[in-house]
């Protein structure tokens, strides 16, 4: 792994060092690796006892790094963890690289969606903790390049426990110009936090645009990974995808060059990941042409599909009418089964008098979980409503609470079961 050279950005790696994890990785201290995740997973979370317990026998600094990372495991690989499909006993991470990464499952996706790019070399660009690398590594030769020596380490760590045919240099990307080819294709994740703040224009990423576009214009095909709440305006142009994982936006990823051809003449795409399948759609955004009143069935349409602006593409097939400006929401007579929509059978609607609302809930005889959704009503704080409005742990009903004409309307509706 080369040394880095001229830091510049320092992301929050927890307070962590290479020294300690070389320190952990060893065969010795498998043993306070596996307490410290027991500790970790502990339904009461961590307590001062079972550190206090732990440093009895090893090392007070080892302990900590040994905690950081087992408080990550669950996500990484517990059930539907964004790594759990690789079998792996432990995954090098911290808790902001974690959150960063790509699940194995998204990163799947957007390599067969290449396959036909007949690629040779791929070059991981701020690399993180490997969550790309894992699944293009698994086809290309692929070479990883990160600013952070202890991120560089850990992506290395979980690539040589997948067995990878990689290279980690850890290093400033503007010192690998010269060794990119044309016949190289390139992903990068820029980061897209500073001090807490996340960036959503596009002169706000570091590196900027400036350092790292030269980069990506010298290879054949490339790809960036962006915030889902970029501001796509800005964006230079290629075939833009936003991606969803199991059901929760996680971001957005502008193809370019070859890439972006191989994608269609269309300039967005709303893909879908599960464990089970992936499903995408294509198109040219534009909003719903009118909006409807509450039909029987209430719609919610995944929310990759809205923030690519393709509402309609799936309106259309579902002989639906859109409820919201965006197309989020939307209703029908009957409820046609479709990847990208979770459907609800209509209780009541009318204003959104929140006072009101208590009265629904009592005519219709639900007892236990409201849960509360808005669309447009950003004011509205749905954590106080949901406890406010239920009588039980279970869920029973839902309540939407949408903007139209300016004016607040809601809908009570219970979810159906997805076939």
């Amino acid at each position: 792994m080369s040394r880095p050279i001229g830091p510049v950005y320092q992301p929050d790696d927890a307070g962590l060092n290479v020294a300690s994890l070389v320190q952990l990785a060893e065969d010795q201290y498998l043993p306070l690796r596996q307490s410290a995740r027991q500790v970790a997973e502990h339904l009461g979370g961590i307590q001062a006892k079972d550190i206090a317990q732990l440093r009895k026998q090893w090392p007070a600094a080892l302990v900590r790094t040994a905690l950081v990372i087992a408080g990550t495991q669950a996500k990484a690989l517990g059930p539907k963890g964004k790594f759990q499909s690789l079998g792996l006993d432990w995954f090098w991470s911290t808790p902001e690289a974690l959150e960063q990464a790509s699940s194995f499952r998204v990163a799947l996706h957007k390599t067969r969606q290449m396959a036909g790019l007949g690629l040779h070399q791929v070059w991981d660009l701020c690399a993180g903790i490997g969550g790309d690398a894992l699944a293009w590594s698994a086809q290309q030769p692929t070479r990883l390049v990160e600013l952070s020596p202890v991120r560089a380490w850990m992506a290395e760590a979980n690539l040589r426990a997948c067995k990878r045919n990689t290279e980690v240099w850890c290093r400033d990307i503007a010192t690998i110009r010269a060794d990119i080819k044309h016949q190289d294709f390139i992903l990068i994740d820029p980061a897209r936090r500073s001090r807490g703040i996340r960036a959503v224009g596009w002169q706000e990423l570091y590196p900027s645009p400036a350092v790292f576009m030269p980069l990506l214009d010298q290879a054949r095909a490339a790809c960036i990974k962006l915030s889902s709440a970029m501001e796509y305006s800005e964006l230079p142009g290629g075939h833009l995808e936003l991606i969803s994982d199991h059901g929760s936006v996680v971001q957005a990823v502008l193809w370019l060059g070859e890439a972006a051809q191989l994608l269609g003449s269309h300039p967005r795409r709303a893909s879908i990941v599960t464990d089970d399948a992936t499903w995408s759609v294509t198109g040219i955004p534009h909003p719903p042409f009118a909006l409807a009143e509450p039909d029987a069935y209430i719609g919610e349409i995944d929310g990759a599909v809205t923030r690519a602006g393709l509402s309609t593409e799936v309106l259309g097939p579902l002989q639906a009418q859109a409820l919201t400006v965006d197309g989020g929401y939307c209703t029908a007579p009957t409820p046609i089964p479709h990847p990208a929509v979770t459907w609800y059978a209509t209780r009541m609607h009318g204003g959104a008098d929140l006072k009101k609302i208590p009265g629904w809930i009592a005519d219709q005889r639900l007892k236990g979980c409201i849960e509360v959704k808005t669309r447009g009503a950003p004011d509205i704080n749905t954590d106080t409503l949901q406890n406010l409005w239920s009588q039980g742990p279970h869920y029973v009903a839902t309540v939407m609470i949408y903007r139209r004409d300016k004016q607040l309307r809601a809908v009570l509706a219970q979810r159906l079961s997805k076939s």
